[in-house]
């Protein structure tokens, strides 16, 4: 008997119905709820019951939300790792759910934890019927037994157009794990909880995507394995100057006129020769998630810039028209310079990822790549079809300084030999360094972001 009791209270916790709407008076339990960490004093939101379902009507705004108190699963849920639920929408946009707990309004629990005290998880919907699963004790932003029972459960849009219409059925919690997190349409190290998937799509979606390197057959999972696979051959690098970078382009150029003497070297730089063709900035869907200033504002106009991991990077583009259309490019490099002239000290690497959307310096951010267009996935980490960004590396390399000097060519070549529309690029590493560099809007005119291309007219 006492085996037997031992072995149910090591079988998971079944799967437990959080609302389904069943009861005709359940919309009458949720009303409109201010978040936490949001300002603005946001329109009313109509709550209604479509058929078994909760129906919610936005006026715009920027994070409105509804809650309710009544919880059908008590405690602290530490026996469940899945929360699932089915939402249908009209359109494009992103929701979120929030759970509070008993200690969410806690000051001191919300000093002890850098001013949160509660879970938030946000998804990207695609119009029509969408599934979403989401891991509720993860990456040390879950919903924490030592914050007490669960008291209130709240969801929110962000920036919903007027008119938006979403129904929200089945929200339950299971013991079970969803499926690999990130299939198909997420990267495998994105800061986004959710699996958000059109539920008619999901056993279509079941591999992870891999990354191709420009110019060779060579494929990899993402940036992380490419840096495991160079570290023995790394070796650091010695010091760079924007003079000796340029020094040993013209160099180049010279050689290379031996052959071509018609080729021509460009440096495309703001501010030099009438040039305003950069446009650079920042986003981040670091974690934790919801409403966080750091992924909804703009970085489009500071001197310097973050680069670092793909969940918190440099997006940047230049523009290729002056160009000519004929050219053969024969040579090309990416130069950047950090605001800090110290060595990196570890094996790493940095690659350049192409973007697939049209995103505005001023307005793009973690979850929108210009003013009401959402990313598909959070920061653009959607690799399917139609993708945010292009699985494939358009450059990579360890970094130097305070001069960072990448071979672009392959990268130029892609936006004018290959006619892909230039969009831009993401450069971002594997974690083992970290820089500030100079944007376009840097006082110093010689450290803004540079392109210089040898080519053949």
């Amino acid at each position: 008997m006492i085996r037997w009791l031992a072995l149910l209270l090591l079988l998971p916790a079944p799967a437990r119905v959080l609302f389904d709407f069943e009861d005709a008076d359940e919309a009458g339990r949720w009303s409109e709820y201010a978040l936490t960490g949001v300002k603005e004093k946001e329109p009313p939101v109509r709550i209604d019951r479509d058929g078994s379902a909760l129906k919610l009507t936005f006026a715009g705004g920027f994070w409105p939300a509804v809650s309710t108190e009544r919880i059908s699963v008590p405690g602290d849920w530490k026996e469940f790792q899945t929360l699932t639920a089915e939402v249908t929408t009209d359109r494009r946009c992103l929701i979120g759910f929030r759970v509070l707990q008993e200690k969410s309004g806690d000051p001191e629990t919300i000093k002890k934890n850098d001013g949160r005290a509660w879970w938030d998880r946000t998804a990207m919907l695609e119009p029509g019927k969408n599934e979403i699963r989401v891991v509720i004790h993860e990456n040390g932003y879950g919903i924490r037994p030592n914050f007490g029972a669960v008291v209130r459960f709240a969801i929110y849009a962000y920036k919903p157009e007027p008119g938006l219409s979403v129904t929200i059925d089945n929200i339950r919690l299971s013991a079970d794990w969803p499926e690999p997190r990130n299939i198909g349409y997420f990267s495998p190290y994105s800061q986004d909880g959710f699996s958000t998937l059109k539920a008619r799509t999901w056993a279509a979606t079941r591999e992870l995507p891999k990354f191709r390197l420009a110019g060779t057959e060579t494929a990899v999972r993402d940036v992380i394995d490419l840096g495991k696979s160079r570290k023995d051959a790394w070796t650091p690098a010695g010091e760079t100057t924007i003079e000796s970078t340029e020094s040993a382009l013209r160099e180049l150029h010279a050689t290379i006129r031996k052959e071509h003497p018609g080729a021509v070297l460009r440096i495309l730089r703001d501010g030099e020769e009438g040039f305003d063709g950069w446009r650079d900035t920042h986003i981040s869907s670091h974690g934790p998630d919801g409403p966080n200033e750091w992924r909804t504002r703009s970085h489009g106009k500071l001197e310097s810039i973050e680069a670092f991991m793909r969940h918190r990077s440099v997006l940047m583009k230049v523009d290729l028209s002056s160009i000519p259309a004929s050219a053969k490019i024969l040579s090309a490099r990416l130069i950047l310079t950090r605001t800090e002239a110290k060595l990196p000290t570890k094996p790493h690497v940095w690659i350049v990822e192409p973007c697939g959307r049209p995103w505005v310096e001023e307005e793009a951010n973690g979850y929108e790549y210009a003013k009401g267009k959402l990313w598909k996935a959070v920061n653009g980490t959607y690799y399917g079809e139609d993708p945010d960004f292009l699985p494939i590396f358009l450059a990579q390399g360890p970094g130097g300084a305070p001069v960072n000097v990448w071979d672009f060519t392959d990268a130029v070549k892609y936006w004018t030999e290959g006619k892909h529309e230039n969009h831009g690029f993401m450069l971002h590493g594997d974690s083992h360094d970290y820089m500030r560099i100079h944007s376009r809007e840097s006082r110093d005119v010689r450290k803004r972001p540079a392109l210089a291309v040898l080519y053949v007219p």
